[in-house]
């Protein structure tokens, strides 16, 4: 039988030896005269219920799992097995920690560093992303800034589009909602430019100049007399 410590852990077995009789028999007694001895021994298999390991200050033992040197894997405890043996367990587990960036450590126990890494980055441009190569981060993908040009965007990214004082257009041309245009001629940037909606050979309303035209007739005839 298996003995069961009371605790309820199981260990060695137990073997009984018994039912030898080393009584003589006597004549007239019935066979026995001293009766029957009964010899009970006792074997106890030395295999009792396995304990985890501890050195001699009481702590537990470390050991090697087999992960790689660059693996956070690669350091375990030496701990009781299901059969009874010892085995070393990873003190931390594949998947328990994700992966870090240039620590050189390969975090999450998958066999790779620094593996499949991104994070969101931005500029004065906009928002992108960006990934860790050689444990460093880098390769931001943000839109990034340009020359400002004649086109009604903000491309160099300082918060004003079509800077009216930059040189966006060629020589006498200047930038108009987006778009160059031609000058006036009088090296006015900021008046009316080619395009513009205006009037120029239409006569004066003649509602406006009837009362001019009245006060001057009045003080003509005023002199003549």
């Amino acid at each position: 039988m298996q003995y069961v410590g009371p605790d309820g852990t199981r260990g060695g077995t137990v073997v009984y030896l018994g039912g030898h009789d080393y009584s003589p028999a006597v004549s007239g007694s019935g066979g026995q005269t001293a009766g029957t001895r009964i010899i009970l021994n006792t074997l106890f298999n030395l295999g009792f219920a396995c304990s985890d390991p501890t050195d001699a200050a009481g702590n537990p033992v470390a050991c090697s799992t087999g992960y790689p040197s660059t693996s956070a894997c690669a350091l375990g405890t030496l701990k009781c097995g299901g059969s009874g043996g010892l085995t070393c367990v990873p003190n931390v587990k594949p998947g328990d920690q994700p992966e870090v960036c240039g620590d050189g450590i390969d975090n999450d126990c998958n066999g790779q560093v620094d593996d499949n890494l991104s994070r969101s980055c931005s500029n004065a441009c906009g928002v992108g992303a960006e990934s860790c190569h050689a444990g460093s981060w880098g390769g931001c993908d943000a839109p990034q800034q340009t020359a400002e040009k004649c086109d009604g965007l903000d491309n160099d990214c300082d918060g004003q589009v079509d800077e009216p004082d930059a040189p966006l257009c060629d020589s006498g041309d200047v930038c108009v909602d987006g778009a160059c245009q031609p000058g006036n001629g009088d090296g006015d940037t900021g008046g009316m430019q080619a395009g513009c909606s205006c009037n120029s050979s239409g006569l004066p309303n003649a509602g406006a100049v009837a009362p001019w035209l009245i006060l001057g007739a009045l003080l003509i005839r005023r002199r003549r007399r």
